[in-house]
């Protein structure tokens, strides 16, 4: 709010009255920091995020969308985009694939649209870890009282490193 005051040789005069102004919303000029990604479940990640402060949210958060990723065997990346309602700071993603590196990121809306995503979290700590799989089935060949020569087979399935 602000208002006028004359000033002369004589003297300040009375000011006017008080005219307050707000400027419109815009989108928030920074994104949420500190995204943390902690493995819950086989299938499913906790991702919480700091809220954006005062200065760089430009308005009311509204939202927030939470971008995951995960790479293809077709050497694309699949992405899943899921929006949250207010200004909640965290969200379980369910459903995700047992051992696959999945690299989540974080940005916040206001009524005028979203602001830029945070930095991704891409790290080892987010393989989401199936059970540990069967032994393999070993077949060993005793060659003498000291020694043996041992074969298997890898699975079928292989989304470890063995």
């Amino acid at each position: 709010s602000c208002y006028v005051t004359a000033n002369t040789s004589v003297g300040e005069g009375s000011p006017s009255l008080t005219v307050s102004a707000r400027t419109d919303e815009g989108v928030p000029s920074g994104a949420p920091s500190y995204v943390i990604a902690i493995t819950i479940a086989t299938t499913s990640v906790n991702v919480s995020w700091n809220q954006l402060p005062n200065i760089a949210r430009n308005g009311i958060i509204v939202a927030h969308e939470v971008k995951y990723s995960w790479p293809l065997e077709s050497g694309q990346l699949g992405t899943i985009y899921v929006n949250t309602s207010g200004a909640t700071n965290q969200l379980v993603l369910n459903w995700l694939q047992e051992c696959v590196q999945y690299s989540i990121s974080v940005r916040a809306y206001t009524s005028q649209g979203p602001g830029p995503f945070s930095g991704e979290v891409r790290d080892s700590s987010l393989n989401i870890y199936a059970q540990v799989p069967q032994p393999p089935d070993v077949l060993p060949n005793a060659l003498t009282a000291t020694s043996a020569n041992l074969t298997w087979s890898c699975p079928l399935e292989k989304n470890y490193t063995v």
